[in-house]
């Protein structure tokens, strides 16, 4: 028996997943941004791509200029310098330490600074 394809259609503006075609997307409002994608059975609940993303190329490290990389400052000069200058846009920062030593409250702070200059952060906190 043939394995079954999965099709979804997926937003390329906005990302919002859809059971089947449509013209606009009701998501974010554009038009002629739904495309198809197939996904086989084998590969649902593995960890094989499914074409949703592109898929990234490898680079050098010696090719990465990180002069180039435009950061934001977190409103906090000393973490600004731990940070190599600032806080690059979209990257993900992991603050370990010890229980009650301030980190949430760092940055809870760091998060309202930012928001105020950008308008929108995203803070995820998890214990082990």
């Amino acid at each position: 028996m043939a394995k079954k394809t999965k099709i979804s259609f997926v937003c390329s503006n906005c990302g919002q997943d859809f059971t089947k075609w449509h013209g606009r997307c009701t998501n974010c409002g554009e038009w002629e941004t739904i495309t198809e994608f197939r996904e086989s059975a084998g590969a649902r609940g593995t960890a094989k791509s499914v074409g949703l993303v592109a898929p990234a190329e490898p680079v050098l490290l010696s090719s990465c200029n990180p002069e180039t990389v435009r950061r934001r400052p977190s409103g906090f000069p000393q973490i600004d310098r731990v940070l190599g200058g600032g806080l690059v846009p979209g990257a993900a920062i992991l603050l370990g330490g010890d229980p009650g030593i301030g980190k949430s409250t760092l940055l809870l702070q760091m998060a309202a600074s930012v928001g105020r200059e950008t308008g929108s952060v995203l803070y995820v906190s998890a214990e082990e």
